[in-house]
């Protein structure tokens, strides 16, 4: 492929504001249609040079074709966008309490997590309807409902008394969603995992055993080894949590990248705000209301609302590496910073252990969400090399090297 048309379509991908498979549908389209314009100058006896003016000028100036085609494929950013949070904002109106407040606490709980999850369940199914595929901005629906379906519905309709159903749930719940990690792994085969990633897997194990270190240290019972190890297999179980969603988000990252690890963090959204649950027994030991309502609200914030934005509204590679790992970040540690000064002062108040069990389980989330963005950013859709690839970067499009490596194939 020659300078001007690699420079031609480089114009033309900076103006566009589309997913990465469809910005290169587009150029390839474009590339196609140039190349078989060029081919059928150089027959009737133009040279190279000649053919490749003549065809760029007969399709015209290239960012106001870009702006044209931008207007054609895409939505507007905005609309992107409020389809990827209308889940955080639900969630955050349930946080709120003003479900509650217009239906009464249980009712309102419950239309509140039955209810996020049927939004859910309707941004998946008008991005299909549009898009004929999971649409970029559907995946935060995809993320909170592969776990809410599970933490939330009352599916259990047996007596949980028994004990059966005490330890079925959770193990069917893990099959059956290791079951479709296995198939997305199957999809995604031939992916090479980098280094770093590794390491970063490593640590994250590693996290997890020490998350049992502030039991060691605070329970004073005699048995507490034999306790511990009973924790084991519930440990192994949230490490399978924790990892599970970036294996399901691999296919997606393929061809979209980064703005797949948005279903890693609204699944963690689900693990914290379902398990972890910051505002937990903050009305039972305290009268502020206000901190029960912020640690409610906080988790809906930093998983689902702000990463989306984020992203979305970002094109380059680290601004939605920051969009997926710092909101979470900063949430969780507000949530453990509001939480301690909640309880200053009670039976419960924040000692070391506390404070070292908030560390440990911040720092899980936090590999886990570092892990997603090396993953993603290394299988994701990439550049060309060399000066091209620096071309590329500066023009915000991270595809068009793609197109030009499948040309040279």
């Amino acid at each position: 492929m020659s300078e001007e048309l690699a420079r031609y379509l480089r114009d033309i991908a900076s103006q566009l504001d589309v997913d990465p498979s469809s910005e290169r549908e587009i150029l390839a389209e474009i590339q196609n249609h140039l190349q078989e314009s060029m081919a059928d100058l150089e027959e009737h006896g133009r040279s190279r040079k000649e053919s490749v003016a003549l065809a760029l000028e007969r399709f015209g100036e290239a960012r106001e074709l870009g702006r044209m085609l931008n207007r054609l494929h895409g939505d507007p950013p905005w609309v992107r966008v409020g389809w990827a949070i209308l889940p955080g904002l639900f969630a955050l109106a349930g946080a709120a309490g003003l479900f509650s407040a217009a239906w009464g606490v249980n009712i309102g709980e419950a239309v509140g997590r039955i209810g996020l999850l049927g939004v859910c369940v309707l941004v998946i199914a008008a991005g299909w309807a549009k898009e004929r595929r999971l649409a970029v901005w559907s995946y935060p629906a995809w993320g909170v409902l592969l776990y809410g379906v599970w933490l939330w519905l009352p599916w259990v309709s047996a007596d949980q008394a028994r004990p059966f159903w005490q330890v079925a749930p959770p193990l069917v719940m893990l099959a059956v969603i290791g079951a479709y990690a296995g198939y997305s792994a199957y999809r995604a085969r031939g992916i090479r995992i980098p280094p770093l990633a590794w390491a970063l897997l490593a640590l994250m194990i590693l996290s997890v055993v020490a998350s049992l270190v502030p039991s060691v240290v605070s329970d004073q019972n005699p048995h507490r080894r034999t306790a511990i190890l009973a924790m084991i297999p519930f440990s192994l179980w949230w490490m399978g949590l924790l990892l599970l969603p970036v294996v399901i988000g691999l296919p997606f990252a393929r061809s979209q990248g980064l703005p797949a690890g948005l279903i890693v963090v609204a699944a963690a959204y689900v693990l914290v705000e379902g398990l972890l649950d910051p505002a937990y027994g903050i009305l039972i030991w305290t009268s502020n209301a206000s901190a029960a309502r912020a640690l409610a609200c906080l988790p809906g914030l930093a998983f689902l609302i702000v990463p989306p934005i984020w992203v979305l509204g970002c094109r380059a590679a680290k601004g939605q590496t920051w969009g997926l790992v710092l909101p979470a970040l900063l949430g969780l540690v507000s949530a453990s910073v509001v939480r301690g000064a909640a309880l200053q002062g009670t039976a419960i108040a924040y000692g070391a252990d506390s404070w070292l069990r908030d560390c440990l389980a911040g720092a899980q989330f936090l590999l886990l969400l570092v892990l997603t963005a090396v993953v993603y950013r290394w299988i994701g859709p990439r550049p060309a090399q060399g000066a091209k690839d620096m071309d590329c970067r500066s023009s915000g499009s991270q595809s068009l090297g793609c197109v030009a490596n499948e040309q040279r194939a």
